[in-house]
């Protein structure tokens, strides 16, 4: 039976990974009524930098989910002082 609970969160997960990147997409297109090619790379530039601070922490033998959120922020806020204009 946990692996049915098991199965269950990880398509939850999945579903909602695909949702937020549909909703970035029509998000975009919505705003400046122009497809931006470079969604994909934005997102896989995410899932790299969520997978090397999760990585990095189990590395030191901490857990890393404490950290994730404070790891996020930072990058969110970094990426958007370097990409606006």
């Amino acid at each position: 039976m946990s692996y049915f609970f098991e199965l269950l969160i990880n398509g939850a997960l999945t579903g909602l990974m695909y949702a937020m990147v549909a909703l970035g997409i029509v998000l975009i297109y919505k705003s400046s009524g122009v497809l931006n090619f470079a969604q994909g790379a934005l997102v896989m530039m995410g899932g790299y930098a969520v997978w090397l601070f999760t990585s990095w922490d189990c590395r030191s033998g901490s857990r890393p989910w404490p950290r994730s959120p404070r790891c996020s922020c930072s990058a969110s806020s970094s990426s958007g002082c370097c990409c606006a204009p």
